[in-house]
């Protein structure tokens, strides 16, 4: 809300529970701004569709467990705009595919998406990677399995 721009639209998917306060405190903070809109959930095979709508994504989570919706939105060329944890920090690259942020600092936030609202053609530098394979939970599961018998087997034989 605090950054200025008709073009701007913030579209928040996802299925929050509408019998939650801080759900309901949030929606009706956003009905002060036309720009945005709680879409709500929405069916797998509608992904694609709304990934082509957009022009970045944001993660503005203060947890998360794998990041699948960053590295869908990345393997569609979407840049990502997330918070500086992990695994986000895995996966997101601070001005190479998108932008990170501390999730307690509003401002570095807003300074990102003002700076995209005044030059959006700065999305552009970014090198999202475009249509690649993403690892599914359990291949990424396997690998650090493997990464961590590598790091055990590394102590015992030394």
């Amino acid at each position: 809300m605090k950054v200025p721009g008709e073009n701007l639209r913030l579209n928040i998917y996802g299925g929050g529970d509408a019998r939650s306060a801080y759900y309901n405190q949030q929606r009706d903070i956003a009905r002060q701004d036309k720009r945005i809109d709680f879409i709500g959930a929405f069916q797998p095979q509608q992904r694609g569709e709304i990934y082509k709508s957009i022009d970045i994504l944001g993660v503005p989570s203060r947890w998360e467990s794998y990041s699948l919706v960053c590295r869908e939105a990345l393997m569609s060329g979407i840049p990502v705009i997330a918070s500086r944890i992990s695994p986000l920090t895995d996966v997101v690259i601070d001005q190479e595919n998108g932008y990170l942020f501390d999730p307690e600092n509003e401002e570095q936030l807003t300074t990102i998406l003002e700076r995209i609202a005044c030059n959006p053609v700065i999305l552009a530098d970014l090198n999202c990677p475009g249509p690649i394979s993403i690892p599914t939970q359990e291949i990424h599961a396997e690998t650090m399995v493997g990464i961590y018998h590598q790091v055990i087997d590394s102590y015992r034989h030394s």
